[in-house]
């Protein structure tokens, strides 16, 4: 899953798709802001199951996330997302 964006010379680019996985909504959309300011094509989940099911239809160039998720634990997400990219 890749956005094509627009360059100001017309050319187009492929933005890299950031997965954000962050249940405090004012710091997902801080990081949000920030990171498509950095260049990415961010993509914001507020939980584990959310952001698995994101998962199983995309793929995601890096990801960020909390450790504390309402519906599981950072950590555990992590080692998923590790094996599946495996």
């Amino acid at each position: 899953f890749e956005i094509i964006a627009q360059t100001h010379a017309g050319l187009m680019e492929t933005r890299p798709t950031l997965l954000l996985i962050e249940d405090d909504p004012t710091l997902r959309e801080l990081l949000s802001v920030r990171l498509a300011e950095a260049g990415f094509d961010v993509v914001s989940q507020s939980a584990v199951a959310a952001a698995v099911a994101w998962l199983d239809a995309h793929t995601a160039s890096a990801v960020v996330l909390d450790l504390t998720l309402p519906d599981g634990d950072g950590i555990e997400l992590c080692r998923r997302i590790r094996e599946r990219s495996k």
